[in-house]
Parts: structure tokens; sequence; C-alpha cells
């Protein structure tokens, strides 16, 4: 078998996220207007609340992965200066 060159499986792997990201959303609208019985206006509040929520995952994660690498290098740094010495 084949390889794929780098730039191929990116592309790929792009595109594939980007269309289940958006069926995945897709099909939750259609269930929440089918089965829950939401108006547009609950649908646009609801994905607003989903939307922010996720915001405020990814700030809290990003601020948690900053300060374990600031955390990392640091402690790197430290060991190399210790053995340069």
């Amino acid at each position: 078998m084949r390889r794929m060159d780098a730039g191929r499986t990116y592309l790929l792997y792009s595109a594939s996220c980007g269309v289940l990201f958006l069926l995945t959303f897709t099909i939750y609208s259609v269930f929440a207007i089918t089965r829950l019985g939401v108006d547009p206006l609950q649908l646009v509040l609801l994905g607003s609340v989903l939307e922010l929520s996720y915001l405020l995952a990814e700030v809290l994660i990003d601020l948690e992965s900053d300060e374990l690498l600031r955390l990392q290098a640091i402690d790197v740094l430290r060991r190399s200066l210790g053995k340069g010495t």
C-alpha cells in the first residue's frame, strides 16, 4: 500500500472533519425541531448556549495547557542549565 504525503493527508483530514462537523449540527438541529418541538428562536438560543459553553471550555483548556507547557519548559531549562555547569 502506497503512503499518502502529508499535505494530501492533512487536506483529507480537514475536509472530513468539516463535513462531519456540519453533518452533526445539521442532524442535531433536525432532531431538536422534530422531536423536541423547538421553534426557530429557541433553536438560535440553544445554539448560542452551545457555542458559549464550547468557547468557555476551549479558553479554560488553552489556559491550562499554556500553564502546563510553561512549567514543562521551565523544568527543561532548569535541567539543561544544571547539566551545562
